[in-house]
């Protein structure tokens, strides 16, 4: 820790640690497909393939666009249901996917199968 805190700006911690530069990244990455898998799984059971991806791409672009995201950021509300994963999915800051990438993801079969 001393090292770090004793370097200059543009020295990570990561660097220090002697640990890999996206060690953080790939866990958040991971995080955020668990998340798109439970939010298929949970809350479009009925869905397939381009629907469902089409289903959770336009359920985490309604929450961003209708200031959803940014309400319950601020108020550190963290609602139950959708509403609650899609704001841990925010949270994590990992980049988020497009409709194919989400397709791909979770799969091309209905979540039960």
């Amino acid at each position: 820790m001393r090292l770090w805190l004793e370097a200059g700006d543009g020295v990570t911690l990561e660097a220090c640690l002697g640990l890999g530069s996206t060690w953080r990244s790939t866990r958040r990455r991971r995080r955020r497909d668990r998340l798109l898998q439970r939010i298929a799984v949970e809350h479009f059971p009925e869905l397939s393939g381009r629907p469902l991806a089409y289903a959770v791409a336009k359920g985490i672009a309604d929450y961003d666009t209708r200031s959803c995201w940014q309400r319950d950021r601020r108020s550190g509300n963290r609602r139950s249901g959708l509403p609650g994963l899609l704001f841990d999915l925010f949270a994590l800051g990992a980049p988020l996917l497009s409709e194919g990438s989400i397709r791909a993801l979770v799969g091309k079969k209905s979540p039960g199968e």
